[in-house]
């Protein structure tokens, strides 16, 4: 298993209740390496306003495959299952239909 954070820390004043006064956390090594490296995508921060999961993860993988290219083209059945949609190719059109 691995994970983004290997450890963290939260800081309170006065216990549980108190206010937030900092928080330490520890970075995976492959994670600060990828940053180091400069291996890691930025999200336009539109992306946190999209309100459905498919439509985040349809953002990921055509953010992932696009880069900084102006044009990327992906059939529907290739799209659905990279999006690891289990419904019927039909429904899952209409969902991309209505997302854009």
């Amino acid at each position: 298993m691995f994970g983004l954070i290997d450890k963290g820390t939260v800081r309170r004043k006065y216990g549980l209740d108190g206010r937030l006064l900092w928080v330490d956390i520890v970075l995976s090594d492959w994670v600060f390496n990828a940053i180091k490296a400069k291996e890691m995508l930025m999200l336009n921060r539109d992306y946190f306003r999209l309100g459905k999961p498919y439509e985040r993860r349809a953002y990921e993988i055509v953010r992932k495959h696009c880069g900084r290219n102006k044009e990327w083209k992906i059939g529907p059945k290739l799209l659905r299952k990279k999006m690891g949609a289990t419904s019927h190719l039909k429904k899952f059109r209409f969902f991309i239909r209505a997302a854009s």
